[in-house]
């Protein structure tokens, strides 16, 4: 039975790293890192979450929610960019939903047939960071399985976060650090491990930022997001973070918090780490055979060369950096932010000082709200 289209309701829908989710069920792709169903607005969790992709980093959109019974017939006008996808919904319940939770009833029932598959329409405009962000979704039943597409061209945003324009072109510390961190992405990435001198250094970096150490202590104590694009790992979780820095060739930094006094000083250790592919060689064994003269049983093999994806940690071999970050706050609501990298090899002091020249700039729009821009490595 064909159910009558709902009325049009709106929700204030938190949204941090610049993202909330459309749900139609409980099977979510483990991790949380999803695929590109549209590439700059629309990631899939798996067949029954949409991750929608905000331009506001961490506050309130707007979202307008309409069930149909129908697909529309015409496009939505008024909106800077659109696109569809299919969502599985088995209990007959779609909820839009925070980015920590919880969902909002308020924008009513959104799978008006019941249990099945629907399509999902999404609309956003004023992806420019600030909170006039306005998302609208409209649901249908669906029939025929169909591919995700984009219905508009992307909206600016979108295009920077795939990488087709840049809107903030880079300068001489963003193409410091891009070469940097490429550069030892593509040194991670080969078959061996670097040769060292074995000599150590460390680096220092400097910068005064406007804003109080607690506010500054809640991005640093986040490296994750702060220094990488994401990754596993908190002071909440036990002390052990992940931050994923670059894809193709893979970056990733690993470490452990050793001192972490609120908001003063932070200590933390930190290696580099790749998911690197390898060939091996391995002997695949045939089913077992019984000679029938003797009556003994041979399990004959064959050696077979595969590719296995391991995690190496050839930067630096002899063990982990460390890292303290100081923070000293004066009367006018300003942080003065002290970096010391220690037990670097002299080779790499070179790229961490562009680096740490890169991520005390990076402080700004943390603390200010502000739009974020992806790292230049990554642009």
């Amino acid at each position: 039975m064909i159910m009558a289209a709902g009325k049009p309701r709106a929700a204030k829908v938190f949204v941090s790293y610049s993202q909330y989710y459309v749900q139609a069920g409980l099977d979510r792709q483990d991790g949380g890192v999803g695929d590109d169903l549209i590439s700059g607005l629309l990631t899939g969790l798996g067949p029954q979450e949409v991750m929608v992709i905000t331009g506001l980093h961490t506050g309130k959109v707007t979202v307008t929610a309409r069930a149909l019974s129908a697909p529309p017939r015409e496009l939505e006008p008024g909106w800077d960019v659109a696109g569809e996808t299919d969502l599985e919904s088995p209990e007959g319940q779609i909820s839009v939903v925070d980015w920590a939770g919880p969902d909002h009833p308020e924008l009513g029932s959104l799978a008006i047939s019941g249990p099945g598959r629907y399509r999902l329409r999404v609309h956003a405009r004023n992806r420019d960071g600030t909170a006039n962000e306005e998302h609208l979704l409209v649901l249908w039943p669906s029939t025929d399985p169909a591919a995700a597409r984009l219905l508009t061209p992307l909206d600016e945003y979108g295009l920077e976060l795939t990488g087709q324009v840049t809107l903030h072109p880079l300068d001489d510390i963003d193409q410091a650090a891009a070469t940097a961190v490429r550069d030892l992405a593509a040194l991670l990435a080969q078959p061996d491990p670097p040769a060292w001198s074995g000599s150590r250094t460390e680096i220092r970096a400097h910068a005064v930022v406007p804003a109080t150490p607690r506010k500054v202590w809640t991005v640093i104590s986040d490296p994750k997001w702060w220094l990488g694009t994401g990754g596993t790992g908190s002071l909440e979780d036990g002390g052990f973070f992940i931050a994923q820095l670059a894809h193709s060739p893979d970056l990733q930094a690993e470490g452990t918090f050793l001192v972490h006094e609120q908001p003063k000083r932070l200590t933390l250790t930190w290696s580099w780490t790749t998911n690197r592919e390898i060939e091996v060689d391995r002997e695949t064994p045939y089913a077992p055979r019984i000679d029938p003269a003797t009556g003994k049983v041979t399990t004959p093999s064959r050696t077979v060369r595969s590719h296995e994806h391991v995690l190496s940690c050839p930067l630096p071999v002899e063990g982990p950096t460390e890292i303290e970050i100081q923070l000293r706050g004066d009367r006018k609501g300003n942080t003065a932010v002290s970096v010391e990298h220690r037990h670097l090899p002299e080779e790499l002091a070179e790229p961490m000082q562009s680096f740490w020249a890169w991520a005390l700039r990076a402080l700004l729009p943390w603390l200010a709200d502000a739009p974020l821009n992806l790292p230049p490595w990554a642009r």
